[in-house]
């Protein structure tokens, strides 16, 4: 059995710091704050990419997470 969940990787305007955080969180257009630089900034303006993360799921257990592009 699979469990899917799309990342966005965005990378902060101030410092550089690069974060994932899943994509919904940009579609509602809130603000992140780095947890290296505490700079506050839009995460949908500093999106780099898109990955899909697939994890296996055996039993009650993760057994492995790989990862595709979105378009």
């Amino acid at each position: 059995m699979d469990a899917w969940l799309e990342v966005a990787i965005l990378k902060c305007p101030n410092c550089g710091n690069l974060l994932a955080e899943p994509v919904w969180f940009l579609e509602l257009e809130q603000d992140i704050t780095c947890s290296v630089c505490r700079k506050t900034w839009q995460a949908s303006r500093n999106l780099l990419d898109k990955v899909m993360l697939r994890f296996e799921i055996e039993g009650k257990k993760v057994k492995s997470v790989s990862f595709s592009r979105t378009a």
